[in-house]
């Protein structure tokens, strides 16, 4: 089995042939200095070639790894990302007292309806718009994440337990999508279509949260098994808060009692008083960015 030659090894191999070089050329023996030298040289050539490849190779691993965890959509992290970044940020809070770990997840009201009316490559542009409103929205130590369809997760550190306001990350989501909607001239999109109703069709967010400092989590020794509890934790309060008790049939999932129903018609009167003040240009596919 031939031996791999690391980096280090070839050095010392190059120092020692011009040592050796050295010396021949001391006393005399020009023709073997010669030979010594070109093979000294020859050596650092290749160790040269080799810390490139090895910087290239690093470059490159580098670059898929982030091409692996980065949503192509919308650039955010995806699941994968999510993951890494979660798992860092509760190993780096053992290490600092008080520190706390916030995770939120949001799911997206109304986009169901908007894929169906517009497509989705409508649906698409709405991904987009929301990922670039929560970045801008929460603070550049969060990490804001694409787990898949239209659900995200914010990863939120905070140094100080006392900072950590439950309520107010909800309300922040919202604000962030505050004035997000598609508004529908009511014009059949292909032949066949009735006319309907002109109006629009807002995006809103039922919001679940969960934190590092929860005593089910606090439990529990490794950042892998509290990240997993905290997604159940904050998943769960997600769903309880788009459909009250968590628990719902098809028959009544359109129910208006439903608190993400009756966001979604407090955001569909707030748009139309919008779009009847001028405030987008009328249209199938006007959003409000």
């Amino acid at each position: 089995m031939v031996k791999k030659i690391e980096t280090d090894e070839f050095d010392a191999m190059a120092d020692e042939l011009f040592e050796m070089g050295g010396r021949a050329r001391i006393s005399g023996d020009y023709a073997t200095a010669a030979t010594l030298l070109k093979i000294g040289s020859r050596i650092m050539r290749r160790d040269i070639d080799m810390s490139r490849d090895n910087s290239q190779l690093t470059r490159d691993k580098a670059e898929l790894q982030e091409k692996a965890e980065t949503d192509a959509l919308t650039e955010l992290p995806n699941r994968a990302g999510f993951y890494r970044a979660i798992q860092h940020e509760l190993a780096e809070s053992k290490r600092i007292h008080d520190m706390v770990i916030a995770l939120a997840y949001v799911d997206l009201d109304g986009f169901k309806e908007i894929n169906d009316r517009f497509g989705h490559e409508k649906g698409d542009e709405i991904l987009v718009e929301v990922a670039m409103r929560l970045q801008e929205y929460f603070r550049d130590t969060d990490t804001v994440c694409r787990m898949g369809g239209d659900e995200m997760v914010i990863i939120m550190p905070y140094d100080n337990s006392g900072d950590f306001k439950n309520a107010q990350i909800a309300q922040k989501v919202r604000e962030a999508l505050d004035g997000l909607y598609v508004w529908d001239d009511g014009q059949p999109k292909k032949a066949g279509d009735e006319p309907r109703t002109p109006g629009p069709y807002p995006i809103g967010a039922s919001v679940g949260i969960s934190s590092s400092n929860e005593v089910a989590v606090m439990a529990l020794e490794t950042p892998e098994e509290k990240m997993a509890k905290m997604s159940q934790i904050a998943d769960d309060r997600m769903y309880r808060d788009k459909w009250r008790d968590g628990v719902h049939t098809e028959a009544d999932r359109n129910a208006l009692y439903h608190p993400k129903h009756a966001r979604l018609e407090a955001l569909r009167a707030k748009a139309t008083l919008i779009q009847n003040n001028g405030s987008v240009i009328a249209g199938p596919f006007d959003l409000d960015v």
